[in-house]
């Protein structure tokens, strides 16, 4: 037996098998480039679907990131006598020596009262009336009260609006708190407002205590169909339009001192909230 030759055919087996494999992964790649659906194509088709469930789309796609991580967050664990010193400029000892109980401070012109830990509402007697310029017809609006918000605010360098609702005599102006650049949804700052002034601020304050690893998430569109599926699913079949589209975070689970953040398309609706995870595709209703 010709060794010689019985190893130059196998040899060119082998060599003719790898060419067959590499022009049908080659020809494989070509189909799926050809097949893509690009964007815009997903995006008509999330809107047919939606359709069907009478649900219109009034919103601009915002830009995703392709991953984002897990959040570990804890409660604030300052107390109202820090807080209170914060808002009013001044050393925590002068704080100190305002009269206080179990859960509530009263400080020249506010009182304070913690709900839970990481949570308060700052009363304010007087409200808080913003002055304008002599003469000025502008009137307060939410920029203003953001701009007091930062001087006068706890942490509040950390929140961005999110929404008003309400008139001229009763307006609520929620913003949410940020962490590792993104809003959570579910840590609120929420100022009351009756004809113009201030009378309360309710927050919620974390502090975040470990970031995981970034992974993948779905992009909107995606969310889009998450939410036709999920109406299919439940038989929800209203009018309805997605009025707001915007990625962030919200509590995936609570434990009495730690929350895991998970990323989510937030979407408002005239109708309400849908918080689709960016992670899996989950579908829930949440708080305006």
């Amino acid at each position: 037996m010709n060794f010689s030759r019985v190893k130059l055919l196998f040899l060119s087996i082998f060599l003719a098998l790898n060419a067959f494999l590499i022009a049908q992964w080659l020809d494989l790649q070509s189909s799926v480039s050809v097949y893509a659906q690009p964007v815009s194509d997903q995006l008509a088709h999330a809107q047919s679907v939606l359709a069907m469930y009478h649900v219109r789309l009034d919103a601009g796609i915002p830009a995703s990131p392709t991953q984002m991580g897990l959040l570990r967050v804890a409660r604030d664990g300052t107390g109202l006598v820090g807080i209170a010193a914060t808002m009013f400029g001044v050393k925590p000892a002068q704080a100190q020596k305002w009269r206080r109980g179990p859960t509530h401070l009263d400080a020249p012109g506010a009182q304070y009262a913690e709900l839970a830990p990481g949570s308060f509402v700052v009363r304010f007697r007087p409200p808080v009336v913003l002055q304008r310029a002599p003469f000025s017809r502008q009137h307060v609006n939410t920029e203003d009260w953001h701009t007091w918000l930062q001087k006068h605010g706890y942490n509040a360098d950390n929140y961005e609006e999110l929404n008003s609702s309400g008139g001229d005599k009763r307006e609520s102006v929620t913003y949410d708190q940020t962490l590792a650049g993104y809003p959570v949804f579910t840590a609120r700052l929420v100022l009351q407002i009756e004809a113009g002034k201030l009378t309360a601020l309710t927050q919620q304050s974390l502090v975040l205590t470990n970031a995981y690893a970034p992974r993948p998430i779905i992009n909107a569109v995606s969310a889009l169909l998450s939410l036709a599926d999920f109406l299919d699913k439940t038989g929800m079949s209203a009018d309805n339009t997605i009025q707001n589209i915007r990625i962030g975070y919200a509590a995936l689970l609570t434990t009495p001192t730690q929350w895991v953040l998970a990323p989510v398309w937030r979407m408002q609706t005239t109708r309400g909230v849908f918080f689709v995870n960016a992670l899996s595709g989950e579908v829930g209703v949440g708080l305006q």
